[in-house]
C-alpha cells in the first residue's frame, strides 16, 4: 500500500484489510499445525492419531483472549475515528 492509498482509505477499509491478512495468516498457521501432526502420525505407533489442537493453542483459541482483543479493537478504531474528525476539522495532518 502506498503512502497515498493508506491516507485515501477509509478507516472502515483499512481494519477490513487488517483482518483479512490476519485471518489468511491464520489459516497458514492452521495448515501447519495440521500437517506437523499428520507427520507426527507417519512416525507413531500404529493407528495413532494426533490431534492437531492438542500439540499447540493459538491465541485466537482462547475465548477470553478473543473478547479483550475486540476490545482492544474497538477502543483503537474509536480512537482512530476521534483523531481523524479533529484532523479533518482542522484541516492539519501533523497531528497524527
Amino acid at each position: 500500500m502506498t503512502e497515498d492509498e493508506f491516507w485515501d482509505i477509509t478507516p472502515r477499509a483499512f481494519f477490513n484489510a487488517v483482518e483479512g491478512h490476519q485471518a489468511e495468516r491464520q489459516m497458514e498457521l492452521e495448515v501447519m499445525r495440521l500437517q506437523t501432526a499428520r507427520i507426527m502420525e507417519c512416525w507413531s505407533t500404529k493407528n495413532t492419531t494426533i490431534d492437531p489442537k492438542k500439540l499447540w493453542k493459538y491465541p485466537w483459541e482462547s475465548e477470553k483472549k478473543q473478547q479483550i482483543n475486540l476490545e482492544k479493537q474497538i477502543h483503537r478504531a474509536k480512537r482512530i475515528a476521534e483523531k481523524m474528525e479533529r484532523i479533518e476539522k482542522r484541516g492539519n495532518i501533523e497531528e497524527i
